[in-house]
Protein backbone atom coordinates (compact mmCIF):
# COMPACT_ATOMS: atom_id res chain seq x y z
CA UNK A 1 0.00 0.00 0.00
CA UNK A 2 0.96 3.47 -1.06
CA UNK A 3 1.97 6.44 1.25
CA UNK A 4 -0.87 8.76 1.92
CA UNK A 5 -0.57 12.62 1.74
CA UNK A 6 -2.38 14.10 4.08
CA UNK A 7 -3.96 18.10 4.66
CA UNK A 8 -4.69 19.71 8.14
CA UNK A 9 -8.27 17.92 8.45
CA UNK A 10 -10.08 17.98 11.62
CA UNK A 11 -13.35 15.77 12.45
CA UNK A 12 -15.50 16.58 14.99
CA UNK A 13 -16.70 12.67 15.86
CA UNK A 14 -15.75 9.23 15.46
CA UNK A 15 -18.89 9.15 12.49
CA UNK A 16 -17.57 11.80 10.73
CA UNK A 17 -13.45 10.41 10.91
CA UNK A 18 -14.94 7.07 9.99
CA UNK A 19 -17.31 8.09 6.84
CA UNK A 20 -13.75 9.73 5.67
CA UNK A 21 -11.50 6.53 6.62
CA UNK A 22 -13.90 4.39 5.04
CA UNK A 23 -13.65 6.44 1.25
CA UNK A 24 -9.70 6.82 1.33
CA UNK A 25 -7.77 4.16 -0.63
CA UNK A 26 -4.73 4.26 2.06
CA UNK A 27 -5.99 3.47 5.17
CA UNK A 28 -6.03 2.70 8.18
CA UNK A 29 -2.43 4.35 9.55
CA UNK A 30 -2.62 2.43 13.01
CA UNK A 31 1.21 2.96 13.53
CA UNK A 32 1.44 4.26 17.04
CA UNK A 33 4.25 6.93 16.60
CA UNK A 34 1.63 9.04 14.54
CA UNK A 35 -1.18 9.77 17.11
CA UNK A 36 -1.47 11.68 20.08
CA UNK A 37 -4.09 10.69 22.49
CA UNK A 38 -4.75 11.92 25.43
CA UNK A 39 -3.91 9.57 28.82
CA UNK A 40 -7.18 8.86 30.13
CA UNK A 41 -8.68 7.47 26.37
CA UNK A 42 -5.38 5.51 26.35
CA UNK A 43 -5.75 4.09 29.53
CA UNK A 44 -9.32 3.00 28.72
CA UNK A 45 -8.19 1.06 25.60
CA UNK A 46 -6.13 -1.11 27.87
CA UNK A 47 -8.73 -1.31 29.99
CA UNK A 48 -10.66 -2.85 27.22
CA UNK A 49 -8.46 -4.77 25.22
CA UNK A 50 -6.97 -6.51 28.72
CA UNK A 51 -5.00 -8.70 26.75
CA UNK A 52 -2.46 -11.05 28.87
CA UNK A 53 -1.59 -12.27 25.01
CA UNK A 54 2.23 -12.03 23.70
CA UNK A 55 1.84 -10.47 20.22
CA UNK A 56 4.54 -8.76 18.12
CA UNK A 57 2.63 -8.04 14.92
CA UNK A 58 -0.41 -6.06 14.64
CA UNK A 59 -0.42 -5.12 18.11
CA UNK A 60 -0.54 -0.97 17.27
CA UNK A 61 -3.29 -2.22 15.02
CA UNK A 62 -4.83 -3.23 17.40
CA UNK A 63 -4.62 -0.29 20.40
CA UNK A 64 -5.11 2.34 17.34
CA UNK A 65 -8.61 0.35 16.66
CA UNK A 66 -9.59 0.61 20.18
CA UNK A 67 -8.13 4.65 20.57
CA UNK A 68 -9.85 5.51 17.50
CA UNK A 69 -13.28 4.26 18.78
CA UNK A 70 -12.90 5.91 22.17
CA UNK A 71 -12.03 9.09 21.10
CA UNK A 72 -14.10 12.13 19.85
CA UNK A 73 -12.16 14.49 18.05
CA UNK A 74 -9.32 13.61 15.43
CA UNK A 75 -7.26 16.42 13.94
CA UNK A 76 -4.67 15.22 11.04
CA UNK A 77 -1.48 17.57 10.24
CA UNK A 78 0.52 17.26 7.40
CA UNK A 79 3.44 19.05 9.23
CA UNK A 80 5.95 16.09 9.78
CA UNK A 81 6.68 15.72 13.38
CA UNK A 82 8.43 12.23 13.76
CA UNK A 83 11.00 10.59 11.48
CA UNK A 84 10.02 6.69 11.54
CA UNK A 85 12.99 4.27 10.48
CA UNK A 86 12.63 0.57 9.59
CA UNK A 87 14.46 -1.79 11.10
CA UNK A 88 15.73 -4.32 8.77
CA UNK A 89 16.14 -7.02 11.80
CA UNK A 90 12.76 -6.10 12.65
CA UNK A 91 10.04 -9.02 12.62
CA UNK A 92 8.55 -6.95 10.24
CA UNK A 93 10.98 -7.53 7.64
CA UNK A 94 12.24 -11.31 8.65
CA UNK A 95 12.39 -14.01 5.91
CA UNK A 96 12.56 -16.76 8.58
CA UNK A 97 9.78 -18.93 8.31
CA UNK A 98 8.92 -19.60 11.91
CA UNK A 99 9.09 -15.64 12.42
CA UNK A 100 6.65 -15.17 9.53
CA UNK A 101 4.06 -17.95 10.61
CA UNK A 102 3.99 -16.59 14.16
CA UNK A 103 3.21 -12.42 12.44
CA UNK A 104 0.52 -14.51 10.75
CA UNK A 105 -0.78 -15.99 13.91
CA UNK A 106 -1.01 -12.18 15.44
CA UNK A 107 -2.40 -11.04 12.77
CA UNK A 108 -4.96 -13.77 12.77
CA UNK A 109 -5.42 -13.17 16.58
CA UNK A 110 -5.89 -9.64 16.24
CA UNK A 111 -8.29 -9.57 13.23
CA UNK A 112 -10.65 -11.79 16.10
CA UNK A 113 -9.91 -9.66 18.68
CA UNK A 114 -11.45 -6.66 16.88
CA UNK A 115 -14.30 -8.61 15.89
CA UNK A 116 -14.60 -9.71 19.91
CA UNK A 117 -14.66 -5.68 20.98
CA UNK A 118 -16.58 -4.51 17.96
CA UNK A 119 -19.34 -6.46 18.93
CA UNK A 120 -18.93 -6.09 22.55
CA UNK A 121 -18.26 -2.64 22.46
CA UNK A 122 -20.15 -1.63 20.19
CA UNK A 123 -17.64 0.03 17.74
CA UNK A 124 -18.05 1.62 14.44
CA UNK A 125 -18.20 -1.03 12.08
CA UNK A 126 -16.72 1.07 9.40
CA UNK A 127 -13.43 1.35 11.12
CA UNK A 128 -14.01 -2.40 11.94
CA UNK A 129 -14.24 -3.22 8.27
CA UNK A 130 -11.45 -1.17 7.17
CA UNK A 131 -8.69 -2.13 10.09
CA UNK A 132 -9.75 -6.06 9.25
CA UNK A 133 -10.21 -6.29 5.51
CA UNK A 134 -6.19 -4.59 5.40
CA UNK A 135 -5.20 -6.85 8.49
CA UNK A 136 -6.63 -9.88 6.69
CA UNK A 137 -4.69 -8.69 2.96
CA UNK A 138 -0.89 -8.20 5.10
CA UNK A 139 -1.92 -12.06 6.63
CA UNK A 140 -2.26 -13.70 2.86
CA UNK A 141 0.87 -11.70 2.23
CA UNK A 142 2.25 -13.24 5.27
CA UNK A 143 1.17 -16.39 4.06
CA UNK A 144 2.78 -16.20 0.67
CA UNK A 145 5.90 -15.30 2.08
CA UNK A 146 5.27 -18.19 4.40
CA UNK A 147 4.28 -20.21 1.35
CA UNK A 148 1.13 -21.44 3.05
CA UNK A 149 -0.46 -20.30 -0.29
CA UNK A 150 0.53 -20.23 -3.71
CA UNK A 151 0.96 -17.07 -6.05
CA UNK A 152 -2.20 -17.74 -8.40
CA UNK A 153 -4.33 -18.09 -5.04
CA UNK A 154 -2.50 -14.88 -3.60
CA UNK A 155 -3.23 -13.20 -7.12
CA UNK A 156 -6.64 -14.02 -7.05
CA UNK A 157 -6.90 -12.37 -3.44
CA UNK A 158 -5.13 -9.72 -4.20
CA UNK A 159 -7.37 -8.72 -6.92
CA UNK A 160 -10.76 -9.12 -4.60
CA UNK A 161 -9.57 -7.02 -2.43
CA UNK A 162 -8.86 -4.60 -4.45
CA UNK A 163 -11.96 -4.48 -5.71
CA UNK A 164 -13.68 -4.52 -2.86
CA UNK A 165 -11.70 -1.65 -1.78
CA UNK A 166 -12.26 0.42 -4.99
CA UNK A 167 -16.06 -0.24 -4.01
CA UNK A 168 -15.26 1.13 -0.61
CA UNK A 169 -13.55 4.01 -1.94
CA UNK A 170 -16.01 5.17 -5.03
CA UNK A 171 -19.38 3.65 -3.50
CA UNK A 172 -18.91 3.40 -0.15
CA UNK A 173 -20.06 -0.07 -0.06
Amino acid sequence: MGGVTLNNYSFESLEEYANYIYRQKDYPRWNLAFMMVKRDIYLKAFEILNSKDRITMAEDALMSFALWNLSNKFCHICDILYYYRQNDNSTTRSKNDEIISRNSKDRVFVIHKIKAISKKYKFNSKVAKVFVENLKYYEYCDRLMYRKINKIVFKIYDKYFRFKRRLRVKFGV
